[in-house]
């Protein structure tokens, strides 16, 4: 079955369904698919904060980020199955202080849409961001989870490699993060 999908940039009208599909993402990756024990009461801080609608008006509203909304056509009806936020200051300041790096700082799916080269199509939406802010962006950043192996898989397959591996404490919890780079691609 092929999937119809319409990538847009993100408007402040989008910032309600972006909050409720931020949240159902952050859910659905880090307690039902990976089954992380997270510290409750600082997750829910956590979401509170980053994916309320507030939140995601003032991310669209700021000129050195970049936010798209993926819908999925089902008939008159548009159903947000994906987003992808990116930032054009470095999210990584151990690594660079190259004003020309970039970050990315989500990329979710929906689980029941995977499968359909939507991030595919995300990451090429933000390539094509950076070179229109910096037509030579030099590299891009991200952090992953370590137990994230689909989003692993994914950056890898792009062409991102590891730089390294962190520990993150939230609350009483320590978590793996791993860093990774994607210097400038040519032909992208």
């Amino acid at each position: 079955m092929t999937s119809n999908f319409i990538i847009r940039r993100a408007t402040i009208e989008n910032a309600p369904q972006l909050s409720l599909l931020g949240r159902k993402t952050f859910y659905e990756t880090y307690t039902n698919e990976l089954s992380i024990d997270l510290d409750s009461q600082r997750i829910e801080e956590y979401v509170e904060r980053e994916h309320s609608a507030q939140a995601y008006c003032e991310t669209i509203n700021d000129p050195l980020q970049g936010v798209w909304i993926v819908f999925n056509e089902n008939g008159n009806k548009e159903e947000p199955i994906a987003y992808a936020v990116a930032t054009r200051f470095n999210l990584l300041p151990d690594y660079s202080s190259n004003p020309n790096d970039f970050g990315i700082k989500r990329i979710y799916v929906r689980r029941d849409h995977q499968g359909k080269q939507i991030g595919w199509k995300l990451m090429t939406e933000i390539i094509i961001w950076f070179k229109t802010v910096t037509p030579q962006p030099n590299r891009i950043l991200l952090r992953v989870h370590s137990k994230n192996l689909k989003a692993i898989r994914f950056y890898e397959k792009y062409g991102f490699k590891q730089l390294d591996e962190q520990s993150l404490r939230l609350g009483e919890r320590i978590y793996n993060i791993f860093s990774y780079d994607l210097s400038h691609r040519s032909g992208q």
